[in-house]
């Protein structure tokens, strides 16, 4: 999907498609507030209706749950800021439950109002214990900023090991907390972050918890001024 007109096509995203639809979704990325909208896209293919309970994670461990009715063949775009007033401005992870099997997407633009650039990925099935990112990178002449992002759904904490690889073959093992019902955002940021040995280099990302979670990544990057006029989001790779 492309948009803008001045110039045209400012911003752009992409995402897979997904082989079969399912009860169950879950999406580890996700913000509201001054700079970010974030829509929840739920596409029910049956005949008959589906009531979907959608769960939004916050990063201080709270949630907030509203259920939505989809029709038969229908699309739903919900905007997750007007979902709820703790919502306004927050980031979290959601969790969508549906009586049938449909399709979920999240999709984000950014900056707020006038949009130039978005990302959009579908949704996990299931989360795991052991996830992989090939792609990430820091600082450049792009000022690159890198997120991973980790839902836990789970009513007990997840304790992480993450090691980041580098291409020197050298690697950076970084263990962080993230707690139940919660979403955490391992940032790597030029000059600082959660991870400061890296800077000005490209890295790949093995991610393992003692609970099953979500994990996805987002890049960010600046051009010709433009605070984050690139951006891309992909979910992980579960690992054996």
């Amino acid at each position: 999907m492309y948009f803008g007109s001045n110039p045209l096509f400012s911003g752009g995203t992409a995402a897979a498609g997904v082989t079969a639809p399912a009860t169950t979704w879950q999406l580890a990325e996700g913000a509201t507030g001054s700079f970010f909208n974030t829509f929840v896209l739920i596409a029910n293919p049956n005949d008959s209706a589906a009531t979907t309970n959608v769960t939004y994670l916050l990063d201080n461990g709270s949630s907030v749950t509203k259920q939505h009715v989809i029709s038969g063949h229908q699309r739903l775009t919900i905007n997750v800021a007007l979902e709820d007033p703790s919502l306004e401005s927050a980031a979290f992870g959601t969790l969508v439950q549906a009586d049938r099997p449909v399709v979920v997407e999240r999709s984000m633009y950014w900056p707020v109002p006038n949009w130039y650039e978005a990302h959009s990925s579908m949704a996990i099935f299931a989360p795991g214990t052991k996830w992989g990112l090939a792609e990430g990178l820091v600082g450049g002449p792009g000022n690159a900023q890198t997120y991973i992002l980790v839902a836990n759904p789970n009513q007990q904490a997840a304790e992480l090991t993450v090691t980041f690889l580098r291409t020197d073959g050298t690697t950076i093992v970084k263990n962080f907390t993230v707690g139940a019902t919660s979403r955490f955002n391992i940032a790597v940021t030029p000059g600082g972050g959660l991870v400061p040995e890296l800077n000005n280099e490209s890295f790949g990302t093995v991610i393992q918890s003692t609970q099953p979670v979500l994990v996805e990544r987002s890049v960010y990057s600046d051009a010709n001024g433009v605070t984050w006029a690139a951006g891309t989001n992909a979910t992980g790779t579960r690992l054996p």
